[in-house]
């Protein structure tokens, strides 16, 4: 259905700005058919956020014996998934695990537990800033994006830039 409607078309009516799965507890196989379905035609952006340490993800991928999305492993970036990546324009994926608190707790509330997590997220919603100008680095490889020293302090200069009027009362600790 609506494979003769162009992505433009579908996102203008569907209105769907920014898409984020967080620590998400979906079958990799399930979310890879959705895929060639045709799911990121509908959104502007749909970010997906990974774990390394996630040991709630890790107990539903020992019941179900299935990769859930919300897990990384760099390993498992094999040559059709990064061929994948680098098609998927509207498709961003992120690895957590350089980030601060990402793998308190059980190491599923990073969202909750990583300051930097939780700016990202928020600055991805607030102000649809792209993942390089809220100072992520894409990994040349994997294409994975990951969070690096500094993070913080250059997220706070694009939203500074981005909204100059906004007079935080401090900036953060670099």
């Amino acid at each position: 259905m609506n494979h003769d409607v162009s992505n433009d078309d579908i996102r203008r009516k569907l209105r769907l700005g920014n898409v984020i799965l967080v620590a998400s507890d979906v079958d990799r196989g399930i979310f890879g058919t959705h895929v060639l379905d045709g799911v990121l035609r509908l959104p502007h952006r749909l970010t997906l956020y990974m774990s390394t340490k996630d040991k709630a993800l890790g107990m539903a991928r020992f019941a179900f014996s299935r990769e859930r999305i919300g897990q990384f492993h760099p390993e498992d970036m094999s040559a059709p998934v990064r061929e994948s990546l680098r098609h998927h324009d509207p498709l961003t994926v992120i690895n957590v695990s350089s980030a601060e608190g990402f793998d308190s707790g059980n190491g599923h509330s990073y969202f909750r537990d990583s300051p930097e997590v939780s700016s990202d997220v928020l600055a991805t919603l607030l102000y649809d800033f792209p993942p390089a100008e809220r100072g992520l680095v894409q990994d040349a490889e994997s294409l994975v994006w990951t969070f690096p020293p500094g993070y913080m302090t250059t997220l706070f200069a694009a939203v500074s830039n981005a909204w100059p009027k906004l007079e935080p009362r401090s900036s953060p600790a670099p």
